[in-house]
């Protein structure tokens, strides 16, 4: 993994290894920066190992983007990790999938993960570190590629034709602690309350949140939105809310670990996003019970099967704005939807995903 940043795929990671079963398994964790909110929540029992200080980080990493010279950052993994493993996971696109086709010799077997639409959202296409060809190669090289949605799954499948068994696992939601970690701690509220928990990245579409609530502040809705996380476009976002006057109507409440406390105060969880994979956030939301509306994107369709769940718009700001103002005017389908989150999260089992998980060594 790159590191432990706060991050949805950072947090399905934690919740695997914080319910392995390590009289069974012995794991060792690669970093390739040793950083993130993250990492106090690494189980003991779980080795880390860090690829990169600070200076041959600097080094290769600025070798590889502007001299396209890749052979330090393969030498430097190479050197660190030189063990024989049974198994070998790469848990993210980009870089951490670079990295381990370096090991893929060391390893019985070769497992990488997607968590994420790269059709929709080829994001590992800009990190100056290979061009599609090299990065279909390193996929090629595993054994089993996982997939966090069906979708996903189809949708890789639209940019590369790959010959590798292919199989989904949903990330595993541990209901029971997410619910007694809503409970801990009391949040107040004085009003009815539209949220997000996101980081704030291009990927999540913000912008179209606050959209969407100045219109609703147009209109006299006496409600709050609440922002929870923080990112590279929290300044524009906040430039944003003040071009548009919503500083008493939305509201920024920074990064929150855990967030569920948050979360469990929401009247009504609203997801703006331009893509996902399966999106964590959402799945948490419904095992509070919490109504959702959500952009029609990779995962949702798959987690509030097709509407039947919750809300799903079109991927602009009149379709999310008519969505919410439907429900605000209607208190009667919003409890609809706070009861089918309820019934879906009966989903969740995350033992059943451990299993899934054990099943691929």
């Amino acid at each position: 993994m790159f590191n432990l940043a706060g991050g949805g795929a950072e947090k399905v990671l934690v919740d695997i290894l914080q319910h392995f079963d390590y009289k069974q398994y012995d794991v060792e964790l690669a970093l390739v920066k040793h950083a993130g909110i993250y990492l106090s929540d690494i189980p003991k029992n779980v080795r880390i190992t860090t690829l990169f200080n600070r200076f041959f980080f600097m080094l290769g990493f600025g070798l590889s983007k502007y001299f396209n010279i890749h052979f330090v950052n393969r030498l430097i993994v190479q050197h660190r990790i030189k063990d024989k493993y049974d198994a070998i996971i790469s848990f993210m696109e980009g870089y951490s999938l670079l990295f381990h086709s370096y090991l893929t010799n060391q390893a019985e077997v070769n497992i990488s993960w997607v968590h994420i639409d790269l059709f929709t959202h080829h994001h590992t296409k800009y990190l100056s570190i290979y061009g599609d060809k090299m990065e279909k190669a390193c996929y090629s090289k595993m054994d089993k590629l996982v997939f966090v949605s069906n979708d996903s799954s189809s949708q890789f499948d639209k940019l590369f034709d790959i010959n590798v068994p292919k199989t989904v696992i949903y990330n595993p939601i541990p209901k029971e602690s997410i619910i007694q970690s809503a409970n801990n701690t009391h949040v107040e509220k004085d009003k009815f309350v539209i949220g997000n928990v996101a980081r704030f990245v291009e990927q999540k579409r913000l912008d179209r949140l606050l959209r969407v609530a100045k219109r609703l502040k147009d209109d006299n809705y006496d409600i709050e939105f609440w922002l929870i996380g923080e990112g590279p476009l929290k300044d524009d976002l906040m430039q944003l809310q003040k071009q548009l006057g919503l500083e008493n109507y939305v509201f920024f409440k920074g990064f929150k670990k855990p967030a569920y406390p948050y979360i469990k105060q929401f009247d009504l969880f609203l997801l703006t996003s331009l893509t996902e994979g399966y999106p964590l956030v959402v799945c948490e939301a419904i095992c509070l019970g919490i109504p959702i509306c959500a952009t029609r994107v990779t995962g949702t369709v798959e987690i509030l099967d097709n509407g039947k769940f919750g809300v799903l718009t079109e991927q602009d700001d009149d379709s999310i704005y008519n969505a919410v103002k439907a429900l605000l005017d209607n208190r009667e389908q919003l409890n609809y939807y706070h009861e089918k989150s309820l019934e879906r999260s009966a989903m969740f089992n995350i033992d059943k995903t451990m299993e899934e998980i054990y099943a691929l060594f």
